[in-house]
């Protein structure tokens, strides 16, 4: 019999494991655990609540004239973090009042309600820092597609599952020797996410396929040939640097001008204004 693949790892930890037990515990006691079935939209996604998914992932997106993927979240992290802090700077231009979150499977989570959040983050001084890292990696995925948004759609294909790879690692499914994405998504969402076509999706995954780089099944994908992948991505080192490197002056930036004065308001600075080097 065959041994499955060992998955690969994330490479960054999720917010929930950074807290340590002793902020896991006054915020134990502060939120409310909730439960939300597959395929639901979270509800008050618009109010400044703390929401930490336990269990299962969410998919954030914006509803408007067609449907668009702004990111995935996890076990450990926060269902809506730079989205619901300053939604102005993606892409779509629809703003908070279009944006939902939805849970690809079943999710559990905690909910700190939005005027407990300030005492928190003013009395748990790592619980603020680890808000605005988590701010930081969630628009590093945002930035990265939008430096290669004049790629081609193969390119920009590649490069979202190996981020997606690095960030959240690989899961093994039953039945399957080949470990898969961790957050479960379709070619749909992919498309969604990239601003590009089901159709052209689907003829890049179905090459891919035939190419033995890529594997499927219903709402997830596999990178079976990594470094096949990676060309096509054009992916080096320096392409992993940009969402995981360290960029202490951002943080402290972020902290310092968005944090300190904002509670958790911490909206992401617009890219025009951030520091040299991002």
């Amino acid at each position: 019999m065959a041994t499955a693949a060992r998955p690969f790892p994330a490479q960054r930890m999720p917010f929930w494991s950074r807290l340590g037990q002793v902020n896991q515990t006054v915020i134990l006691e502060t939120a409310a655990l909730e439960r939300l079935p597959r395929r639901q939209a979270l509800p008050g996604t618009r109010d400044n609540d703390l929401v930490i998914i336990l269990s299962g992932w969410v998919r954030v997106e914006v509803v408007g004239g067609e449907r668009v993927v702004l990111a995935v979240a996890g076990p450990g992290d926060l269902a809506i973090p730079a989205h619901q802090f300053d939604p102005d700077i993606y892409s779509s231009g629809e703003g908070a009042a279009g944006m939902r979150v939805v849970a690809t499977e079943d999710v559990q989570l905690l909910r700190v309600p939005a005027g407990a959040v300030p005492l928190l983050c003013s009395d748990l001084p790592l619980v603020r820092r680890e808000l605005a890292r988590l701010v930081r990696e969630t628009t590093r995925l945002e930035v990265g597609l939008r430096l290669r948004m004049f790629h081609t759609p193969r390119s920009r294909l590649a490069w979202l599952l190996l981020a997606l790879r690095l960030l959240f690692g690989e899961r093994n499914v039953p039945g399957s020797n080949t470990p898969v994405l961790a957050p479960p998504l379709t070619q749909a969402d992919l498309a969604r996410w990239l601003g590009i076509s089901d159709a052209s999706t689907t003829r890049i995954i179905q090459t891919w396929k035939r190419e033995g780089l890529v594997a499927t099944s219903y709402g997830a994908i596999a990178v079976v040939d990594v470094r096949n992948v990676q060309r096509q991505a054009q992916w080096s080192a320096a392409t992993a640097a940009e969402l995981l490197g360290p960029t202490p002056v951002f943080e402290e930036y972020l902290l310092r001008n968005n944090v300190a004065h904002h509670g958790p308001d911490m909206a992401p600075t617009p890219y025009k204004d951030r520091p040299p080097g991002l």
